[in-house]
């Protein structure tokens, strides 16, 4: 997991966004669970940053989507190698991984159309760039309507 609990420009952007779609009645991120997703090792590559950019959204969240994706698809693909060496069984391989911040969930099934224009004004907000130093393991848990996760190694890039 790649997290970001100390930038205040993502926390500003995602506050924005999530205070625009609270009338749909999403379920946000707090703000200090805001993470990408990736495994559960990792090899030691060098640091990198990308730019989360608003917004878009799928049936069950909406989210910021990350650029540039090369460098976040090498660390992927190293992760998923470091687990097949380890003997690990790995989520997905790097083919299947779609890189995104997700700034709320969707709590039930809903037609598209009232969140399309939520998101639609959103998407003129500027980009933020996130500074990648480090990879976190951590345990990730579903509490209420939230996912909190707990840090149990931090794993420096180059």
């Amino acid at each position: 997991m790649l997290a970001f609990p100390d930038d205040r420009l993502l926390a500003a952007l995602a506050e924005r966004c999530q205070e625009e779609l609270a009338l749909l009645g999403l379920d946000p991120v707090p703000l200090d669970g805001l993470h990408i997703t990736l495994a559960r090792e990792a090899l030691l590559l060098a640091a990198f940053s990308v730019r989360a950019m608003p917004l878009t959204g799928s049936r069950g969240a909406v989210r910021l989507s990350l650029g540039p994706w090369e460098p976040l698809l090498r660390l992927h693909h190293a992760l998923v190698e470091t687990e097949r060496a380890a003997g690990l069984a790995f989520e997905k391989p790097t083919s299947a991984f779609r890189s995104h911040l997700s700034l709320a969930y969707n709590n039930r099934r809903r037609p598209a159309a009232p969140v399309i224009p939520s998101v639609s004004r959103l998407r003129a907000l500027p980009a933020v760039e996130l500074a990648v130093p480090a990879v976190q393991l951590v345990e990730l848990r579903r509490e209420g309507r939230a996912y909190r996760r707990e840090v149990r190694k931090n794993l420096p890039l180059g």
